[in-house]
């Protein structure tokens, strides 16, 4: 929806792949930093978290592990369930 564009007009979440420079600045240089902090130390997560406009609480989604084991991928949003109250399986 509109909620996610930016003052360009486009969706910046469909945009990780080949996010341009001048058009999309903060998907470019954000992953410009990731890949930085990956050449001095390892990065385990990255965290993208976002509101709804007519929903309470937080919600996350994961990347889809075409590996196999998805328990890696749920560590996260279990630690937010157990120890947050802004954070809800069941909505």
């Amino acid at each position: 929806g509109n909620y996610r564009c930016s003052l360009s007009g486009q969706d910046l979440n469909r945009q990780w792949l080949d996010p341009s420079r001048t058009v999309h600045p903060t998907i470019y240089y954000t992953k410009m930093m990731l890949k930085r902090f990956a050449e001095d130390r390892e990065v385990v997560m990255y965290s993208d978290l976002h509101g709804h406009s007519r929903k309470k609480n937080i919600f996350v989604y994961g990347c889809d592990n075409k590996q196999g084991d998805r328990l890696k991928e749920r560590v996260f949003p279990r630690l937010l369930w157990k120890n947050s109250e802004s954070f809800s399986f069941s909505d």
